[in-house]
């Protein structure tokens, strides 16, 4: 359902029309922010929902990823299926903090670093889900050593953090 909603959008881009994809990712934002929470009894037919929206979004943030704004509208989007998901996305989560690891220390965009960070703050302390734990740790290693190298590079006023200080 979501997937194939999100997916849409993803075409937009072989048109070369970023401001449309902006546009609509702002738009499915919006929308995830309004419904906030699936609640703890997700309906039979939204299973698998989370996986197949974080499947679209990880083959687009694996071709389109480099480019900020395309990052930092994506990561907001994934911030709010954090809280849509709830509990239900836990199994997505280690490929999700993998993919944000990947992304921070390919391009050092910080909007990569904050969602690994909603990550930690949403299933962190699953202790016994090893995949995420590992994931987890990995995440910290490559942000660790990606912001060593950056400040190797530039002061930290010179590092942007956020969507403004670009």
């Amino acid at each position: 359902m979501i997937g194939q909603a999100v997916s849409q959008y993803f075409d937009y881009l072989e048109f070369d029309a970023q401001k449309t994809v902006l546009d609509a990712l702002e738009n499915l934002e919006t929308m995830l922010f309004v419904i906030r929470h699936l609640g703890e009894d997700i309906p039979a037919a939204c299973h698998s929902s989370c996986a197949d929206a974080w499947l679209v979004f990880d083959n687009f943030l694996l071709k389109y990823g480099s480019n900020y704004d395309l990052a930092e509208r994506t990561t907001r989007v994934i911030r709010h299926g954090i809280t849509l998901f709830g509990f239900a996305g836990l199994p997505v989560a280690p490929s999700v903090a993998a993919r944000m690891s990947q992304g921070f220390d390919a391009t050092g965009i910080p909007a990569y670093v904050w969602i690994g960070g909603k990550i930690v703050a949403s299933y962190g302390e699953e202790k016994q889900n090893v995949e995420l734990q590992t994931a987890i740790r990995g995440m910290y290693e490559h942000v660790s050593k990606k912001t060593v190298t950056l400040l190797s590079l530039k002061s930290p006023g010179e590092i942007p953090d956020g969507e403004r200080d670009t």
